[in-house]
């Protein structure tokens, strides 16, 4: 969920009385501000009048996520376009302008907004404690999010990719943050892994890619697929294709 603050120094709702002032509330995680007119009438609560209006915009804003990730899904960037955005979420291109300036602003608020929704489902106890059981609560937050909201799964996979590559984009610069975050906390785990003898001794950064790479791979086959198995057990034929991979043998490589 999204979170909200009002940024205002201490008396200013005493003092604001019957003028009008033009407030700017922050999606405090993400910096991104959604103006508003407060109301003039001196009779009203000021204070959950702007709670109101926040929690307005933020449901407004929520859904023009949603929307947008629709679009950015079934289209590249530079083919969607803000006027199929507003369509789809059936609001006024006045409005959308209003909460999200430019389309590339948008992308980057989805971007950001659902890496830090994915970070927050981590799990939250030491990967040094249980490797294997923080790695399949790993994989389930995953598989989770991404059974509950499927159409950002294309924009996550695109991101990765240029982020991996390097890829000059201004976009990716401003949503590496978050997408840094996310790697850094599987790097640990595989840190944790070696040092355990859960895996064998290999380059920790070298099993991160490995280990994402068969995330993204039985994701997108489970995304695809009309029949597809739970999250708990998508999550886990991706710990055990990491930890056993797909060998007919205990033994690894060789003929059956």
């Amino acid at each position: 969920m999204l979170r909200m603050s009002v940024p205002t120094r201490p008396g200013t709702m005493s003092r604001l009385g019957s003028n009008s002032r033009r407030i700017s509330l922050r999606i405090s995680e993400f910096g991104i501000s959604i103006p508003f007119m407060e109301s003039k009438s001196p009779k009203r609560n000021l204070s959950s009048t702007v709670l109101r209006k926040a929690a307005e915009r933020q449901h407004r804003s929520e859904h023009i996520l949603l929307s947008a990730e629709k679009v950015f899904a079934k289209r590249p960037y530079d083919e969607a376009s803000m006027q199929e955005i507003a369509e789809v979420a059936g609001i006024g291109m006045h409005g959308l302008y209003q909460l999200f300036p430019s389309k590339s602003d948008l992308y980057v608020a989805v971007l950001r907004v659902r890496l830090h929704e994915i970070r927050e489902r981590l799990p939250t106890h030491s990967v040094t404690e249980d490797t294997v059981a923080w790695l399949r609560q790993f994989a389930l937050a995953y598989c989770e999010f991404f059974y509950e909201r499927p159409q950002f799964f294309p924009m996550f996979v695109t991101q990765k990719l240029s982020d991996d590559w390097g890829l000059s984009s201004r976009l990716g610069k401003q949503a590496r943050a978050e997408g840094r975050r996310l790697e850094g906390e599987l790097l640990k785990a595989m840190e944790a892994a070696v040092e355990s003898g859960v895996v064998v001794r290999h380059d920790p950064k070298l099993l991160a890619a490995v280990a994402m790479g068969i995330f993204i791979s039985v994701m997108q086959f489970e995304l695809l697929t009309e029949q597809r198995r739970s999250a708990a057990e998508c999550a886990e034929a991706i710990v055990k294709l990491f930890l056993q991979g797909a060998g007919v043998s205990s033994g690894g490589f060789g003929a059956p």
